[in-house]
């Protein structure tokens, strides 16, 4: 692996998709639900598709404020061409205290973007200007797909990281009036609305 969805994604078209006799469910938001801590802070809204936008804080020179904020209409087409290979980074000065701490154990300068003081130490640098905020946009979409569905509704954080979206995902799933399962066919424009066992919870 690089750091990123890449092969995931190569395996699973070259594999090739299989289509079931069903209709897809979507996890549809209904109100807003906000988590803050301290400056940071995550939501996801109603929004008719998936929308996705993230801006990170990074006060250092190879993350410059022109690439710490990206914003993604969600397709397969667009995850796949702007998202799928953005890479995980590091600092390298961070190394040492993550190791002697039994963190990044298996990480190296082939799975992750390691920065130094005013450069990148990858021989063939970065993917795109704004890897950095793409791979978080990459993380949190991997992060809401817990709940088992793709989602309707728009994703906005700052500064934020997994924990805090796995809270959000939590509190909008512990509030029943925030979301529901909806389900679309050929001949139908409204959504067909599931009711959600017991045992989901």
């Amino acid at each position: 692996m690089d750091g990123s969805a890449y092969y995931f994604i190569y395996l699973i078209l070259k594999i090739g998709i299989c289509e079931l006799n069903a209709y897809k469910k979507f996890f549809r938001i209904k109100k807003s639900i906000r988590v803050q801590e301290y400056d940071r802070w995550v939501e996801l809204l109603p929004f008719n598709g998936f929308k996705l936008s993230f801006f990170i804080n990074f006060n250092h020179p190879i993350i410059s404020l022109n690439n710490q904020y990206y914003t993604l209409n969600f397709s397969t087409i667009s995850f796949i061409k702007n998202i799928s290979s953005a890479r995980t980074f590091g600092f390298k000065k961070d190394i040492k205290y993550l190791r002697e701490h039994g963190l990044a154990l298996g990480g190296s300068i082939n799975c992750a973007i390691i920065i130094d003081n005013n450069k990148v130490l990858n021989k063939n640098g970065l993917r795109f200007n704004n890897e950095f905020v793409r791979h978080k946009l990459l993380d949190a979409i991997g992060d809401l797909f817990l709940c088992g569905y793709n989602i309707i509704g728009e994703f906005n954080a700052f500064k934020a990281g997994h924990a805090m979206n796995n809270k959000l995902l939590k509190t909008v799933i512990s509030d029943l009036d925030s979301w529901e399962l909806v389900t679309f066919n050929n001949d139908q424009e409204s959504p067909i609305k599931f009711s959600i066992p017991d045992k989901y919870f």
